[in-house]
C-alpha cells in the first residue's frame, strides 16, 4: 500500500469497516442533499405541469412538451458526454483549478455547438414531427443550451471537489426559479413562448448561483489533464448518445409515425411523472464517481467495493416504490393533469419501471467509470438506442403508445443486465441476490394491491402513503434490513419522538 493510502487508513485506526462506512455515508449523505434539492422538481414540476396542461390543453401542452423533450435531450446528451469524465478528472487532481479549466472549456464549446446545431436543425425537425410551428419554439429554447452547459460545468466541479451541499443549493435555485419564471410569463400572456423563455431565465439564474459557489477559470488547463479527461470521455460518448436518445426515442418515433400532438402530450405527461427515478440517477451517479475515485486514489479498495455494491442494492430497493406509483398511476395522472389525460395512467404504470431500470444502468456505468473501465460502460449502453428504434418501428404501428412503453421497458432491462455483467467483470461483485428476490416479491404485492385500491382526487396521495408504508414494512419483515440499518433507523426515529416527561413527586 502506498504511504498516503496507509496514512488514510490509519486515520480511522486501520479500521477498513470504518473507512467503508465513511465512504458510504459520504455518497449517500451527499446524494441525499442533492436529491432533496433536486426533489423540488417534483412539487414545482407538478404544479407547473398541472397549470400548463390545463391552460394549453392537450394540443398545446403536447407541442410545449415536445419542444422541451427535444432540447432537454440535446442538453443532457451534451452534458452526459463530459459529466463522469469531468468529475473523475477533478476528483483525481490534487489541485482542482487546472482540471476545472479543462471542464469549463469543454462545456462552453459543447454549449456553443449545441446552440448552432439546434438553430440549423429546427426546420428539418419540425418537418419530421409534422408540426411547422415547432421550428420557432425550438429556436427560442435554443438560447438555453449554452447557459445550461456552463451551469453544468460549475456543478461538476462542485461534485468533483466534494462540495455536495453547494451543488444541492444550485439545484434548489433552478427548480424554484423555473416555477416562478415560467408561470409568471405564461400568466402575463406570453403562452408557449413565455414558458420557454422562463426556462432560459432559470438557466441564467442557475449559472449566476453556481458561479458564486465556485469560480473555475478558462486559463490554467494543461494538455495532460485535457488528454486524461478525453481518455475517459471518448469511450463514453457513444454510450451517452445512445442512452440519451433512448430516453426520448419512444416519444420521437411515436410522433414521427403520425401521432397527433394530443397523443404526444398524453405520452409526454407519463414520461414527466417518472421524475423521481430520474432525480435518483441525477443525484447519485456523479457523486458516486467522485467518491469512488477518491477512495481508490487513497487505496481504500474495500470501501470502494462495498460502496459500489450498496449503490446497486439501493436501486433494487426502489422497485417496490415504483410498484406503488404503478398501482395508483391512473388516479395520479387524472389528479395532476385532469380528465383529458386519463390515458396517461396505463403508460405511466410501465414507464415508471423502465425509468428505474435506466437508473440501474446509470449507477452501473458510474461504477465502471470510477473503476477505470469506461469502455465497458459504453458496451453496456451502446445497444439501447438501436434496439429500441427497431422495436418501436415494429411495434408502434400495431400497438401504439402502450407498445412503445413495452419496448422501452424490455430494452432497458437488457441494457441493465449487460451493465451488471460488466460490473462483475470489473469489480467481481453482483447486486445482492436476496435483495433482488425480496424486492420483486414486495413490488408484485404493492402493485396488485394498489391497482385493486381505486381512489379518486386527492385521496391518491393517501394511497401512495399507505402503500409505501406497506412496502417498507414488508421489506423489514422479509429481513432486508441489517441489524446496523435497523439501529440507524431507530436512532433516526427517536429524533422525531417527544422526549419522555420525568415524573415529579
Amino acid at each position: 500500500m502506498a504511504p498516503d493510502a496507509a496514512h488514510a487508513t490509519g486515520s480511522v485506526g486501520g479500521d477498513v469497516t470504518g473507512a467503508t462506512r465513511s465512504a458510504t455515508r459520504e455518497v449517500f449523505g451527499g446524494s441525499a442533499r442533492v436529491f432533496i434539492a433536486e426533489a423540488l422538481a417534483l412539487p414545482t414540476g407538478l404544479i407547473t405541469a398541472a397549470v400548463l396542461a390545463r391552460r394549453f390543453q392537450p394540443d398545446g401542452y403536447g407541442l410545449f412538451t415536445l419542444t422541451m423533450a427535444i432540447v432537454a435531450w440535446l442538453e443532457w446528451t451534451l452534458a452526459s458526454l463530459f459529466a463522469r469524465a469531468a468529475v473523475k478528472v477533478v476528483a483525481d487532481s490534487d489541485d482542482w483549478r487546472p482540471a476545472g479549466a479543462v471542464v469549463l472549456r469543454a462545456y462552453a464549446v459543447g454549449g456553443a455547438v449545441g446552440l448552432i446545431a439546434l438553430w440549423i436543425a429546427a426546420g428539418p425537425i419540425a418537418s419530421l414531427m409534422h408540426e411547422p410551428s415547432l421550428a420557432h419554439h425550438l429556436r427560442v429554447l435554443a438560447l438555453d443550451v449554452p447557459l445550461f452547459m456552463l451551469a453544468q460545468a460549475h456543478q461538476q466541479v462542485l461534485v468533483g471537489t466534494g462540495q455536495y451541499a453547494r451543488r444541492a443549493t444550485v439545484a434548489a435555485y433552478r427548480w424554484i426559479g423555473r416555477l416562478v419564471f415560467v408561470l409568471a410569463l405564461v400568466y402575463a400572456g406570453f403562452s408557449i413562448d413565455g414558458a420557454l423563455l422562463g426556462v432560459v431565465l432559470t438557466s441564467l439564474v442557475e449559472l449566476v448561483v453556481a458561479r458564486r459557489a465556485v469560480q473555475p477559470g478558462v486559463r490554467g488547463a494543461t494538455r495532460e489533464l485535457a488528454r486524461t479527461m478525453w481518455t475517459f470521455a471518448l469511450p463514453l460518448v457513444a454510450a451517452a448518445l445512445s442512452l440519451r436518445l433512448f430516453d426520448k426515442l419512444d416519444l420521437f418515433v411515436l410522433k414521427s409515425l403520425g401521432a397527433s400532438a394530443a397523443d404526444a402530450g398524453v405520452y409526454a405527461a407519463a414520461q414527466n411523472l417518472t421524475i423521481i427515478p430520474n432525480l435518483v440517477a441525477l443525484s447519485v451517479t456523479t457523486l458516486l464517481v467522485s467518491t469512488l475515485s477518491r477512495a481508490r486514489r487513497l487505496g481504500d479498495e474495500a470501501g470502494a467495493r462495498s460502496l459500489a455494491r450498496n449503490a446497486l442494492r439501493g436501486v433494487l430497493l426502489l422497485f417496490p416504490f415504483a410498484g406503488v406509483a404503478a398501482g395508483a398511476s391512473t388516479a395520479l395522472a387524472t389528479f395532476i393533469y385532469g380528465a383529458p389525460f386519463a390515458a396517461t395512467g396505463p403508460l405511466l404504470a410501465v414507464l415508471i419501471f423502465a425509468a428505474l431500470v435506466i437508473v440501474m444502468i446509470s449507477v452501473a456505468s458510474a461504477v465502471l467509470t470510477a473503476g477505470g473501465r469506461p469502455s465497458l460502460a459504453m458496451v453496456a449502453a451502446l445497444p439501447a438506442a438501436p434496439l429500441a428504434l427497431v422495436g418501436h418501428l415494429l411495434v408502434i404501428p400495431r400497438f401504439g403508445s402502450i407498445g412503445a412503453t413495452g419496448v422501452t421497458l424490455i430494452v432497458a432491462t437488457v441494457g441493465a443486465l449487460i451493465a451488471i455483467v460488466a460490473v462483475w467483470r470489473t469489480w467481481r461483485l453482483w447486486p445482492p441476490v436476496g435483495t433482488a428476490v425480496r424486492s420483486i416479491i414486495v413490488t408484485v404485492i404493492v402493485t396488485v394491491g394498489g391497482t385493486a385500491w381505486r381512489t379518486m382526487g386527492a385521496l391518491v396521495f393517501v394511497e401512495l402513503g399507505v402503500m409505501s408504508l406497506v412496502a417498507c414494512v414488508l421489506l423489514a419483515l422479509f429481513g432486508e434490513l441489517s441489524p446496523t440499518e435497523r439501529a440507524a433507523l431507530g436512532l433516526a426515529a427517536q429524533r422525531f419522538l417527544p422526549a419522555p416527561v420525568s415524573r415529579v413527586d
